[in-house]
């Protein structure tokens, strides 16, 4: 990171004839009157260019008095065009990725200063892009300023800490460096300017204590503070369920407060709800699926998908080799005591995969791909058709599955609501199975009739909504039929429906439903089901044979 008000550093020789190195306040040529004018570095005029000819003045050079003594500087350095990204493996100035940082426009509009700041972020050792040296992302001119508007691309904010949450792909700006000395990282915020004076007879070129302004405040009157060129190194961090600790693992109680904020419909529309990974321990997988199951029984508007518990599929570093009998009775046990809802499918899956980030394979739960599934199936048919099978249920990026159940085992698991994912020659990866979690023999038992109904009545409660504080007259009733009743036949004809009736008139709207301020239609529906089983006879007969009289058909 590069940040702050850059200085100068001039060498020059003093009176006694050594050599110095200093910070110094850049002022004008002296004129005959001897009167000085004040000019900042970051400017970029002539004076600020640190040219050898310019009149500068060294405090105390001629140490006696501490009076500043004009000099002629015989080497002229820009502080900004020395300073690297300091990496380990390349050097890279800053100057080759962006000119000095300043004021922004809008500061410098609300009377402010130094507010700018650059941020590179850069693969030093090759880890991660396997070119050493390589630039992720280069955000510049940024603001310390909470405020602050993009004069170039507004309203875009450039607050650095806003801005990094927004665009960066890589990292997010947490503990302010401006907001406090950081022992840590060994840095300090200092101020960006200089007590203002008159004369060459100046005691001293002070920094201007009064500039105390942190970043994350208001623009308005504001002269920033800055820490210069400082690099950070990402260290310690953990990957997800790494091997040396928890990495960056969810408590069961944070999950369950996340999940919370989906419950209101109104408020936050959604098509899944996935249940990802598991907790630590199978009691916890089951509390996560259950709560998850809650919410979509009451919002009646989603589908949740929910997935084993990892141990029950994937043995543990040295526990040894699970037996697919073994899988089959820990996934009957574990789905077994979860709510039956026809608003949720369970799976029998994990599979193997390659996790590109960290160059390595691992298993990971499919209950994602079922919602992937039903959402690929919505796309490339329509929600009524069922997900599962080797026409819409193929499986991604699956090497191989923890547990490929054979046909008894899914003749067992599935009475128990669990749908199997297997892998068979030819055909590949798919979800064998397309239940829903509903734990009584119903037309909602089918993922494709939920599916159904779902987009049924979404679309036609927003026409019944339209109703609304509309009269409920025989106008009203025929103009909502007639809304309905072409959507309804579309479905039908898209092969979702074999047949439906819809009923709104004074059968179902009497007085006392118009007395009440209300509204009634009911819409009967025939949907369409999917295939479970498939009979097959094979009959041999003798050559002489009609096959009329072994068919009894002609």
């Amino acid at each position: 990171m590069f940040t702050g008000y850059v200085k100068g550093i001039i060498t020059g020789v003093s009176t006694s004839g050594t050599t110095s190195s200093v910070d110094v306040k850049i002022v004008s040529r002296v004129s005959s009157a001897g009167v000085e004018t004040e000019i900042d570095y970051a400017e970029g005029n002539g004076f600020a260019s640190f040219d050898t000819s310019d009149s500068v003045f060294f405090v105390g050079a001629n140490g006696a008095n501490g009076s500043a003594v004009a000099q002629t500087p015989t080497t002229a350095v820009d502080w900004y065009d020395q300073q690297t990204l300091g990496l380990t493996n390349s050097t890279v100035y800053w100057s080759t990725l962006a000119p000095k940082p300043g004021t922004s426009v809008y500061v410098s509009d609300r009377q402010g200063k130094n507010d700018q700041l650059h941020i590179a972020v850069v693969d030093d050792t090759g880890d991660v892009t396997g070119i050493k040296g390589n630039i992720l992302e280069k955000h510049v001119d940024l603001s310390k300023a909470s405020d602050t508007v993009s004069n170039v691309n507004a309203p875009q904010r450039t607050y650095f800490k806003d801005y990094l949450r927004d665009l960066s792909a890589n990292i997010y700006a947490g503990k302010d460096p401006l907001a406090a000395a950081d022992t840590f990282h060994g840095t300090t915020p200092v101020a960006t300017g200089f007590t203002a004076y008159t004369g060459v007879k100046a005691a001293s070129f002070t920094k201007d204590n009064a500039s105390t302004n942190q970043s994350g405040t208001v623009a308005q009157d504001k002269q920033f503070l800055a820490i210069g060129n400082k690099t950070y190194t990402f260290l310690g961090g953990n990957d997800y369920q790494s091997s040396g600790g928890d990495g960056y693992k969810a408590e069961l109680s944070s999950l369950i407060t996340a999940y919370g904020l989906f419950a209101n419909k109104d408020e936050v529309e959604v098509d899944f709800l996935i249940m990802g990974p598991g907790c630590a321990t199978e009691a916890q997988s089951q509390a996560k699926a259950n709560y998850i199951i809650s919410l979509v029984e009451a919002r009646k508007d989603c589908m949740a998908t929910i997935g084993a518990h990892r141990t029950n599929l994937v043995a543990a570093a040295g526990g040894g080799i699970l037996t697919a009998e073994t899988q089959t009775l820990n996934l009957v046990n574990y789905f077994s005591p979860l709510s039956s809802s026809s608003y949720a499918t369970f799976d029998s899956g994990y599979k193997y995969t390659f996790d590109r980030f960290n160059n390595k394979f691992v298993y990971i739960p499919t209950n994602a791909d079922v919602a992937g599934m039903m959402a690929r199936t919505g796309l490339n048919a329509f929600p009524w058709f069922s997900p599962a099978g080797q026409q819409r249920g193929v499986l991604n990026n699956a090497v191989k599955l923890a547990y490929n159940p054979s046909k008894s085992q899914r003749d067992r698991l599935y009475p128990k609501r669990i749908n199997s994912f297997i892998t068979s020659p030819g055909a590949g990866t798919f979800l064998f199975g397309d239940k829903t979690a509903l734990g009584y023999a119903s037309a909602f038992d089918r993922i494709n009739v939920r599916r159904l109904f779902l987009t049924i009545e979404q679309s036609l409660e927003r026409a019944a909504q339209a109703q609304l504080f509309e009269l409920n007259d025989d106008l009203t009733r025929a103009n909502f039929r007639n809304i309905v009743d072409p959507y309804l036949r579309d479905v039908q004809a898209k092969r979702g429906l074999i047949d439906y009736l819809v009923i709104c008139d004074e059968s179902n709207n009497t007085p006392d439903v118009i007395d009440n301020n209300e509204f009634r239609a009911d819409i009967f529906l025939k949907p369409a089901k999917s295939i479970n089983f498939i009979t097959l006879t094979f009959v041999a007969t003798r050559t002489g044979v009609s096959f009329s009289e072994v068919a009894g058909r002609v």
